[in-house]
């Protein structure tokens, strides 16, 4: 289970999302269950979750990947974005729409 929880707007993506990126190339799990809990990411973040997605998908030992898109109550926007991953990255996501006092 990988869980990025909170606000993701690193200076530098790059630094930030680098040993993600080399933890996912080398995974040797199987499955994985990927929650995204995010209040807010940017556009760089969100460039680096799509390729930190598609390194799993990418990895042979990596069979199944879920992922579970946390958007808040009402926030339509997020969900759309987690929709066209979705859509770009054929794989299975569960939407899970949390309550404003609970994101």
């Amino acid at each position: 289970e990988l869980t990025l929880e909170g606000r993701s707007l690193p200076e530098n993506p790059n630094i930030f999302y680098d040993p993600l990126f080399q933890w996912a190339d080398q995974c040797s799990l199987e499955k994985i269950n990927f929650s995204l809990k995010l209040e807010y990411f940017n556009t760089a973040s969100s460039k680096q979750i799509f390729t930190l997605i598609k390194r799993f998908i990418n990895n042979p030992r990596v069979k199944e990947i879920m992922v579970k898109w946390h958007y808040e109550e009402g926030d339509l926007d997020s969900m759309e974005m987690g929709q066209q991953y979705q859509q770009l990255l054929h794989i299975p996501f569960e939407y899970i729409e949390v309550p404003e006092t609970e994101f």
